[in-house]
């Protein structure tokens, strides 16, 4: 299913001619590059590629040989998110072009950003481990509340959704969850604070529609995955089968070197 309308095509081609007209600067240095990273800062992109949590996807030391599950999946006993996997590490020139598009208004992002999403999910079943999403149902992105989204002008899950929706012909569903309480920023809470945070945070409105279905959650950054796991818990919660998650970055591990900025690596 295509979320294309004659709207959405004249919006598509009003940013064609735009681009034509002012083209677009790289997100990570600022030199002209289409359509979002020039070669040198996409090469700079660390993508997950394992060993990795099998459940919550969080990424291990390159030698590590331990538990299947990382410590926080083995404390989960009955986990409302049945998987969450992200694209890469959330530094460098990707975590700027994730800013640019989330705060800066830099809405023409969305396409390559959503790409990368969709490309990550059908690359799934290529990769040992992998999560069982091929047949999932629909895409729902992890909702904002009414006031964030009016602050910021939209919701950048949505349209990260809309733009995954037309590489994978998946439907887009987003009025299955609804954001129901206006959390304080996460940014400086600690896991457990997080979580407290979050509690309650979501509703899903239509348990008809997502009764014995597989979702896939989507959202742009996973930090501890307290909201992944808040809106799976509220979307089992009115019936849903499974529901897995992909975001396009997840937070530097505390093992990796990105995660000491004060160490000069030059």
């Amino acid at each position: 299913m295509r979320c294309d309308t004659p709207l959405s095509r004249v919006s598509a081609l009003a940013l064609e001619l735009f681009d034509l007209i002012v083209p677009p600067r790289c997100a990570g240095c600022g030199a002209r590059a289409y359509p979002m990273l020039c070669r040198e800062c996409e090469a700079l992109i660390e993508y997950i590629q394992g060993p990795y949590c099998r459940r919550c996807g969080e990424p291990e030391p390159p030698a590590a040989h331990g538990w299947p599950l990382c410590e926080q999946c083995r404390e989960r006993k009955r986990p409302a998110l049945d998987g969450a996997r992200a694209v890469a590490l959330h530094y460098g020139p990707l975590r700027e072009a994730i800013i640019g598009f989330k705060f800066n208004g830099e809405h023409s992002l969305a396409r390559p950003l959503g790409q990368m999403l969709a490309r990550r999910v059908l690359n799934e079943r290529a990769r040992p481990h992998h999560l069982p999403w091929e047949d999932f149902d629909a895409l729902v992105p992890a909702a904002l509340h009414t006031r964030r989204r009016r602050w910021r002008g939209f919701d950048q899950a949505l349209l990260l959704c809309k733009e995954m929706a037309r590489d994978l012909e998946k439907p887009v569903w987003a009025d299955v969850l609804t954001r129901v309480k206006d959390t304080t920023p996460q940014i400086g809470l600690s896991p457990a604070q997080r979580e407290e945070n979050l509690h309650n945070a979501f509703r899903s409105g239509a348990p008809g529609k997502i009764a014995g279905k597989s979702l896939l959650l989507v959202d742009d950054v996973c930090t501890t995955g307290a909201t992944l796991y808040e809106a799976a818990r509220a979307l089992k919660k009115a019936g849903a089968e499974t529901v897995y998650a992909i975001t396009i970055t997840r937070r530097v591990p505390s093992w990796h070197p990105e995660s000491f900025p004060s160490l000069d690596r030059h």
